[in-house]
């Protein structure tokens, strides 16, 4: 009989622990309590033209559409953000050869501070970042040497709350169109860029030694890197004094053809 009354109370137990926890976590969701206070996705039309009046670092750009807004009331909603951008539909000039560079600013953080990155949006990319709040807005750069070109492109972005099982690499990319304007000096270094990598438009028939200096935000040169003709540029680390960039190739090319683009990586 004892023992059948110490089960009871083992029980009884039991039972008044859990009904004490459930009374303190009732539910559990993934989504805040405040998900319907902001844009959770939307997609918008970006264009090239008419031109910025504002530069992202030296960057031209048509006007900013804001897709994704969410800020939390309190802190306490502080959670895994899960971000999706990707363009729609090419709205005119489909067959434009010079390519489409779409880009997004993602704003960030937690109780007032915001961090800003710079991310390539290229044929769709999705990360994820913490915070209790986020605001993301979409354009196009600028191609320097077609700016009259009136460029326009669908992009729809988009929340989620819960950490993405694989990662997209999370890229900023800063194009060159013709190293001997002085367009390859002082390129500023994008914010969380962990490695850099150059890749010339033409190294097949314009092989040439290429050199990345790097210069801390004095203009000291802190430390650079050589790249011989005719071989892949490796992903350079990016040291934490690192402000910008040069990109220097012979003089003896042909002065309008040699161009490329650095592909900072964010998350390496």
């Amino acid at each position: 009989m004892s023992v059948g009354l110490d089960f009871d109370q083992m029980i009884a137990l039991r039972d008044a622990q859990q009904a004490q926890l459930q009374d303190q976590a009732p539910w559990v969701r993934t989504n805040p309590q405040s998900i319907l206070t902001g844009i959770q996705g939307k997609t918008v039309k970006v264009s090239t033209q008419p031109v910025a009046l504002a530069k992202l670092d030296g960057i031209t750009t048509g006007p900013l559409a804001q897709c994704v807004n969410w800020k939390a009331p309190s802190v306490s909603e502080t959670t895994s953000i899960s971000v999706t951008l990707a363009p729609v539909q090419l709205a005119s000039n489909l067959a434009q050869p010079t390519g489409l560079r779409p880009f997004a600013l993602v704003q960030f953080g937690t109780n007032g501070f915001l961090a800003a990155m710079e991310v390539d949006i290229g044929q769709g990319t999705q990360f994820t970042i913490s915070g209790s709040s986020i605001f993301v807005v979409v354009g196009l750069e600028l191609i320097p040497y077609s700016p009259n070109t009136a460029t326009e492109m669908q992009i729809a972005g988009m929340l989620s709350y819960s950490r993405i099982q694989k990662s997209n690499a999370i890229t900023r990319t800063r194009y060159i169109d013709n190293i001997h304007l002085g367009q390859g000096l002082g390129i500023v270094i994008p914010p969380f860029a962990k490695t850099v990598q150059w890749l010339p438009n033409d190294i097949v028939t314009l092989p040439s030694n290429t050199t990345l200096t790097f210069h801390d935000s004095q203009t000291n040169v802190t430390h650079s890197a050589f790249i011989p003709a005719n071989t892949i540029c490796p992903e350079i680390p990016i040291s934490d004094d690192d402000f910008t960039v040069d990109v220097s190739v012979p003089v003896i090319m042909p002065p309008s053809t040699k161009s490329g683009r650095l592909v900072f990586q964010l998350n390496a």
